[in-house]
């Protein structure tokens, strides 16, 4: 009677657990759909129905190819069951971007997972991030049109920067104080492969010695008396898939 019991007592939290994992994958922003190894969808939460446009009940544990008939877009999300990240597939109006992974289980293929975005999401998202990053400064504004000059040493000046923005290696400008080497920096920037990313521009002159190292590099809370609860990000990790000056 006590195993019984014992037994009622794992299925019903194995049932709760089910249940709230179910509520999760409903509540995502982003589309999930998983099928099994045959081809059947097992899983379509809220946003992909409102992506696809086909109800739930219409979908789950109906075969892929089924559905592809009346609607060949649908083949097109599933593609060939492969891997695949970042494949923009046009569905109706609108463009998704889709990711899939194949689900393995000791060698052996068991079902696919379907990550559903929409496009005109994801880029409100990085406008959002843009003006985020021009609140904070973090955006390189200059371009080699804003470098007033019209004398040949100013143009082969340009034309050599503008070689070195698009080259992967660093790039070391110096100059006298006030002769436009940030206006360079930031032109350079907005030509080189980092252009979405932050530009960030440091005047390490006016950084105390002492408070170099955790200003560039950042510190963890507690590192040292005075440190900022929940710790800092540092300067590097700020520019981190930008530019650094």
């Amino acid at each position: 009677m006590e195993r019984a019991c014992q037994t009622i007592a794992v299925k019903k939290e194995e049932k709760e657990k089910a249940k709230w994992l179910n509520t999760i994958i409903d509540n995502s922003y982003e589309g999930i759909m998983t099928t099994d190894q045959q081809g059947r969808i097992s899983v379509y939460n809220r946003a992909a129905e409102e992506m696809i446009g086909l109800k739930k009940e219409r979908v789950v544990n109906t075969h892929i190819s089924e559905l592809a008939q009346s609607n060949p877009a649908i083949q097109g999300i599933y593609g060939d069951g492969k891997e695949t990240r970042g494949e923009v597939v046009q569905l109706k109006k609108q463009k998704l971007l889709v990711n899939r992974l194949p689900i393995y289980a000791q060698d052996q293929f068991k079902g696919l997972v379907i990550h559903l975005h929409r496009t005109d999401q994801i880029q409100e998202m990085e406008s959002k991030i843009r003006k985020e990053l021009y609140t904070k400064g973090l955006v390189a504004k200059a371009t080699f049109e804003d470098i007033v000059g019209e004398s040949a040493v100013m143009q082969e000046l340009k034309n050599k920067a503008l070689q070195y923005g698009k080259s992967p290696f660093n790039v070391l400008i110096y100059g006298e104080s006030g002769t436009g080497k940030e206006l360079f920096a930031q032109s350079i920037h907005n030509v080189s492969a980092c252009k979405d990313g932050p530009f960030l521009a440091i005047n390490c002159a006016s950084l105390p010695e002492n408070l170099l190292e955790s200003e560039l590099f950042g510190y963890e809370e507690g590192a040292f008396t005075g440190a900022k609860k929940g710790g800092k990000l540092g300067l590097f990790e700020l520019a981190n898939g930008g530019t650094i000056f």
